[in-house]
């Protein structure tokens, strides 16, 4: 109760004419992949599908002159897909997972030149990454009796660690003004603390076959916002 009380005595502190608030829509593209897959034998084999673009919607309230805190809550979708797992004798099946990959950064943000049409600025904060309506679907497909290929869902998926992780944030851009309407390119990368993926497949492992997901630590985008 204390440290909300305190929020608030700095937030009411701040002169009212100094407050602006901004809202927009945000967008971009990876510049890093957020999946890698590693190489397995002919049967074991991921192959990741990233949408290549990043969409969402922003915020931001100005405390000072130079000096504001913002959020985004920023979304895109991707899949990948096991080619096979083989069992030898017996079966073989490959599966497809989807995800929608949510990403909500709090940053602070400082305008170097606070109020001018060209104004460069710096931000740094945190972040937390979800992974939302995660589906696997499953075919197998027996070698043995004629039996037709079986196809069936699960979750979680066994490769997967987490569907959360977060993370701390730092980049910086340009806002452009054109009277209420800001124009916001920046770069920004994220360092994420945890993995969601990481596990290898248990697939073959006498042979030396083990197949791999991995989801990178570091993370770098290049994004666009606009707001009013």
């Amino acid at each position: 109760m204390r440290s909300i009380a305190a929020v608030l005595v700095l937030l009411t502190a701040v002169p009212a004419g100094a407050q602006q608030f901004w809202f927009g829509v945000k967008g971009g593209v990876p510049v890093t992949p957020i999946l890698t897959a590693g190489i397995g034998d002919p049967f074991n084999a991921y192959t990741v599908y990233t949408n290549p673009y990043i969409v969402g919607a922003t915020a931001e309230l100005r405390l000072t002159r130079g000096l504001s805190i913002g959020v985004d809550a920023l979304m895109r979708h991707w899949n990948y897909l096991d080619r096979g797992k083989y069992q030898p004798g017996f079966s073989v099946f490959g599966s497809r997972t989807t995800a929608n990959n949510w990403e909500f950064p709090l940053f602070a943000r400082y305008r170097l030149r606070r109020g001018k049409a060209i104004d460069p600025f710096v931000n740094a904060g945190a972040a937390v990454d979800w992974l939302q309506g995660m589906r696997q679907s499953t075919t197998v497909t027996y070698f043995i009796g004629g039996s037709t290929p079986t196809t069936f869902s699960t979750y979680p998926p066994q490769e997967l660690q987490r569907r959360t992780t977060a993370g701390v944030v730092g980049g910086g851009g340009v806002d452009l003004k054109w009277g209420r309407v800001h124009v916001e390119p920046e770069v920004r990368y994220t360092y994420w603390t945890g993995r969601h993926f990481g596990n290898p497949s248990p697939v073959l492992p006498v042979l030396g076959y083990v197949p791999s997901l991995d989801s990178a630590r570091d993370q770098v985008e290049v994004l666009l916002g606009i707001t009013f």
